[in-house]
């Protein structure tokens, strides 16, 4: 990827434990790390520290165009590069969507990788770790749905009769 298309975006600075990006709440925007180390995590659980220099964050809900699925938080003090309003942006700078994708690839061949060695790990169980296979199905085969997800039933919106 040219990195100049980077460089003129606009620094945005963040110090230690300073939030880039709230699960839940709309940012609608890509961040670009320069410098630092940031702490990504979903329900309030850690899931990764990332410190390298070009990761991606926001890219996710842009894609999927929903909410932030994750917090964003800066463990130590960081510099990204930040893009707005990204459906023009983006498409001025289509290099930058195979730049995303070749991103997410990683992503999901790290993931493939750990996932397969589970598997391995709890091959001969019977019980609920023997459904890492089931689970990896269901994700390989998962395709994008052009409907909204179902709400959940609850008290106040009890499940209709005959549905499931």
């Amino acid at each position: 990827m040219d990195k100049s298309i980077l460089e003129r975006l606009p620094i945005v600075e963040k110090a230690a434990n300073e939030v880039l990006i709230e699960q839940g709440k709309d940012d609608g925007g890509l961040y670009f790390l320069i410098e630092g180390t940031v702490e990504v995590l979903r329900d309030g659980i850690t899931i990764t520290e990332i410190h390298e220099p070009g990761a991606i964050f926001g890219e996710m809900s842009y894609l999927l165009k929903t909410l932030p699925m994750g917090t964003v938080q800066a463990k130590t003090s960081c510099s990204f590069r930040y893009a707005e309003n990204l459906d023009s942006f983006l498409r001025e700078q289509p290099e930058l969507l195979l730049y995303i994708s070749e991103v997410l690839a990683h992503r999901l061949n790290a993931l493939s990788k750990y996932l397969v060695e589970i598997k391995r790990q709890f091959a001969d169980r019977t019980d609920h770790f023997g459904m890492i296979d089931e689970i990896l199905k269901a994700l390989v085969n998962r395709q994008p749905r052009d409907i909204p997800s179902r709400p959940i039933p609850s008290e106040t919106n009890p499940p209709i009769p005959g549905e499931r």
